[in-house]
């Protein structure tokens, strides 16, 4: 194959070139072509194979005294980012002599075009080597036995090939690893020359910022380290640290240790801190004569004129370099650099030095130790030895590294450290991006009334929002903290921030009543996380929501574990308060409880479009004026997969959950709701205003109201489906269970409404007003009371519907009506098995069971007339004082020694026990 054009590098006397319109990968792999040039008065004795092992050899020499291959180093030197081989061709041999290259031929140039007139005429194959776009070798490499006789060759002879010994390598191994370097710099480089002070000046190895702009190395940024950091660097190793002045200058630093640089390698026989002045504007390579080269080595002991054993930064020859002393730290322009590098360490495997002074108080020393988070040092963990007063927000920025967390926490585990408010604003702000992780850590908000001037997003229409919005079904377009309200929460978590609170971790006694204060310990905003695996937050107060955590739009909150307790919000939410769409509260543990609000939900509050879902855990004695427990409003969801609500009290409606607003939805699958506690109506479960109730599973116990509905209430065109768990154990005035009412639908599908006891009546169910329905499809009602009025299982009020079409109720007490007892609407039976004791086990109306129909379908009404005294042992088989609907048949029937009813309509038969 024969080479078409190829512009020339002419180095030292190993050739390398590239084509200057290819981009020569730096990265990746690639394979060069290496050539073996002769004279007719100097060949050379060394094969291919020996250049072959020189250049490819994988593991290091056979022989010679390199330990190293040309690959072996930049697949070294390049971080593994570079694998380099090169397909060796047969020599070439020139038809002159070394003498004639000089003046006969044109120097080097000459010398490239008779070495491809015959490369070209032996049609070497070609196919292994990386050729560009044009189909030429991207990487040439050329080497010629006994250097050049032309003037631009004087001087250069001691890298030519050796002609009277057969030994690798043929030349100096760090001249031709360097001459290499040159050709994968080549293409469109700016700052590529091939003199002295070139990009891949350094000794025995390419410079850092040759690395870092060939994509081999990351260099620290330590432009804007805190006075006091203590940075560390591993000799000859892929570190390296940058200081900026803008994108075209910058000091590089980096370690060497002679003594432990592959062996073979010539170079610098110094070992410190190497500190490269880098200026990409500068024109002159070269050094001395009052110019500025683009890569210079900044010589400790001041003299750029030489080269010696004191150009490097080490103790005993150089400690500092900073704006005085010789060599000073400055721009070429003559700009104080302001590097400020001290206290430089001896030279060894590991150096260290520092970026100014130690900050001398504690709260600087925390801001200073956050710096190697934002400096590519991945993962940091600051360990606090003593109180600290928080005199400024501690701000958490960006890491350097994507993904990497930063964690304070107390130096001694058993010990606690507490950073007490002495600043108003946010003690601690997690920036996008950034990953706190508190441990073992106590922040106290010190109890005052802070005015927080730090937020501002330029928004003048911020209003309170509370219940307004919450019947309005508004999206909160206030911000939390805003400029006309004082905010000054603990931790403040921005969008793309993540807040991660362990076990030991405080947040207390924070109170902020100015003007629309949120979020009494943590805030956490759009696209921001709260993570919440331990520790508590307690006794912060706000003015408006959130008086322990506040979640706004596109925030989401976590909690595995700790306690919320003891908050106050003097509108919504005194535990934790989630609202606008995309915000989400997931509870897989922990305790939110003991706190209060003003408003509602004195432990949770879900609104405005926000998520939220309880898979364990427990929200209990918390204490509100609606939703003692848990309040869910304008299109907010809340399901409870798992946990409880418990011992939770409002003064008004809803002791546990209060839920209203068309979309908004709660959801039951498993867990407890239990003794809670209502001033009004909903002792368990308020439902309202268009609002969707499912249950599931799990169950509503124990829970108390002064008005109706101890278990559940479903009211104003709420809509409840019941397909599971139970209602059991509630006490109310009507519906001890659940009272329907103003146009609400309740569905029993399945499960059990149980041992409930109403007051007034319906100990199991009471439902009243025109539109207002019932639907049992399934499940039970049994065991409840009435204990005034009649009406047991239900009592019926006023134009309400009932539609039974399957399930039973069966086994519930009352003065009268121990079933069902109306007294106006409709009760539409068309399956299922109602059964009572007492002739009337309805209404009394004339003295027998009136329930719209006989018997329609294969529905069974059964009315034992219960004598007077003990229960009498009748006989199998018989129908004794038992009164059964037209169609049914009832016999008094033993199962497992039990005395009960069996009875039968068509397919709808069983056993029933009503005592």
């Amino acid at each position: 194959m024969k080479i078409k054009t190829v512009v020339t590098i002419f180095v030292m006397c190993v050739l390398t070139f590239s084509n200057a319109y290819a981009q020569v990968a730096r990265t990746g792999r690639i394979t060069g072509l290496a050539i073996i040039v002769e004279y007719q008065d100097q060949r050379t004795v060394h094969t291919r194979q020996q250049v072959d092992e020189l250049f490819n050899r994988v593991g290091g020499m056979r022989g010679g005294n390199v330990p190293m291959s040309i690959y072996d180093y930049y697949k070294h030197f390049s971080n593994g980012h570079l694998e380099l081989n090169h397909v060796v061709a047969p020599v070439v041999t020139l038809p002159f002599t070394r003498a004639q290259s000089g003046g006969d031929f044109g120097g080097l140039h000459g010398l490239w075009r008779e070495t491809k007139k015959i490369f070209d005429t032996m049609n070497f194959d070609m196919s292994g080597v990386t050729l560009d776009s044009r189909g030429n070798p991207v990487l040439i490499t050329m080497l010629v036995s006994g250097g050049f006789a032309s003037t631009a060759g004087a001087g250069l002879s001691r890298t030519r090939m050796n002609t009277n010994q057969n030994s690798i390598p043929p030349i100096s191994f760090g001249v031709l690893a360097h001459e290499i370097g040159h050709a994968l710099m080549r293409w469109g480089h700016p700052g590529v020359s091939a003199d002295g002070r070139c990009l891949m000046e350094s000794g025995w190895k390419p410079n850092p910022y040759y690395r870092h702009t060939a994509g081999w190395i990351e260099p620290v940024d330590i432009t804007n380290a805190p006075p006091g950091t203590l940075l560390t660097l591993e000799a000859n190793s892929h570190q390296a640290f940058i200081f900026r002045r803008n994108e075209r200058e910058a000091f590089y630093i980096e370690a060497q240790n002679a003594g432990s640089r592959p062996q073979g390698i010539r170079g610098r026989d110094d070992s410190g801190l190497l500190i490269w002045h880098i200026d990409m504007n500068a024109g002159r390579s070269g050094v001395g004569g009052g110019g500025f080269s683009r890569v210079e080595l900044v010589h400790a002991d001041g003299i750029n004129s030489t080269i010696g054993d004191a150009d490097l930064f080490r103790n005993g020859v150089a400690t500092q370099f900073s704006g005085t002393g010789a060599p000073a730290a400055r721009w070429h322009d003559g700009t104080p650099a302001n590097i400020n590098i001290t206290g430089i360490s001896d030279a060894g495997a590991v150096m260290t030095f520092r970026i100014g002074d130690m900050p001398s108080t504690p709260v600087n020393r925390l801001l200073w130790q956050l710096w190697p988070y934002t400096s590519g040092r991945g993962n940091v963990v600051i360990e606090l030895d003593q109180n600290i007063t928080l005199s400024t927000t501690i701000n958490i920025p960006r890491p350097a590294t994507p993904g990497a967390r930063i964690t304070i926490r107390s130096a001694n585990p058993s010990r606690p450290v507490t950073l007490t408010r002495g600043t108003s604003g946010s003690l601690i702000t997690v920036s996008d991006g950034a990953a706190l992780v508190l441990e073992n850590i106590i922040i106290d908000g010190g109890g005052s009334n802070f005015i927080d001037t730090a937020y501002f997003d330029g928004n003048d229409n911020d209003n309170l929002y509370g219940e307004d919005i919450e019947s309005a079904g508004a999206a909160n377009t206030d911000d939390p903290e805003d400029e006309t309200g004082g905010g000054g929460t603990i931790v403040r978590v921005n969008g793309g921030g993540t807040f991660t609170m362990n076990a030991g971790v405080v947040l207390r006694n924070n109170i902020n009543m100015t003007a629309n204060a949120d979020g009494g310990a943590v805030i956490v905003l759009g696209g921001g996380r709260f993570i919440m695996s331990g520790g508590t937050i307690s006794g912060n107060s706000v003015s408006r929501n959130g008086g322990g955590v506040f979640v706004n739009t596109g925030g989401t909150f976590t909690m595995s574990g700790g306690v919320i307790s003891g908050n106050n919000s003097q509108q919504h939410g005194g535990g934790v308060y989630a609202t606008g769409s995309g915000a989400v509260f997931i509870m897989s543990g922990g305790m939110i409880s003991g706190n209060t609000a003003s408003g509602n939900g004195g432990g949770a509050v879900v609104t405005v479009s926000a998520v939220s879902t309880m898979n364990g855990g427990e929200i209990s004695g918390n204490r509100s004026a609606i939703g003692g427990g848990v309040r869910v409003t304008a299109r907010g969801v809340f399901t409870l997969a798992n946990g409880r609500i418990s011992g939770n009290t409002s003064t008004g409606n809803a002791g546990g959950v209060s839920v209203t607003g068309a979309g908004s939805i709660f959801n039951i699958n498993h867990g407890e709701i239990s003794g809670n506690n209502a001033g009004g109506f909903g002792g368990g479960v308020a439902m309202e205003t268009s609002s969707t109730f499912n249950l599931n599973g799990g169950r509503i116990n124990g829970n108390t109201a002064s008005g109706n509905g101890g278990g559940v209430v479903v009211t104003s065109s709420a809509v409840s489906a019941m397909n599971g768990g139970e209602i059991s154990g509630n006490t109310g005035a009507d519906g001890g269970g659940v009272r329907v009412t103003a146009r609400g639908v309740f569905t029993l599908a399945n499960g059990k409404i149980s041992d409930n006891t109403a007051n007034l009546g319906g100990g199991g169910v009471s439902i009243s007003g025109s539109n207002s329905v019932f639907n049992i499809n399934g499940g039970n009602i049994s065991g409840n009371t009435s204990v005034t009025n009649p009406g047991g299982g239900i009592a019926m009020w006023s134009n309400a519907i009932v539609n039974m079409s399957g399930g039973e109720i069966i086994g519930n007490n009352a003065p009268n009506g121990t079933g069902v007892r109306r007294a106006g609407g409709t009760f539409n039976l068309s399956g299922g098995v109602v059964a009572g004791t007492g002739r009337n086990i309805a209404a009394v109306v004339n003295g027998t069971h009136n329930l719209n129909t006989a018997s329609p379908n294969n529905a069974v009404i059964i009315a034992w007339n219960r004598p007077a005294g003990n229960v009498p042992n009748y006989p199998a088989g018989t129908n004794t004082n038992l009164i059964v609907s037209a169609g049914a048949a009832a016999t008094w029937a033993n199962q497992s020694g039990v005395l009960g009813i069996s009875f039968t309509n068509g397919a709808n038969r069983g056993w029933i026990r009503l005592w």
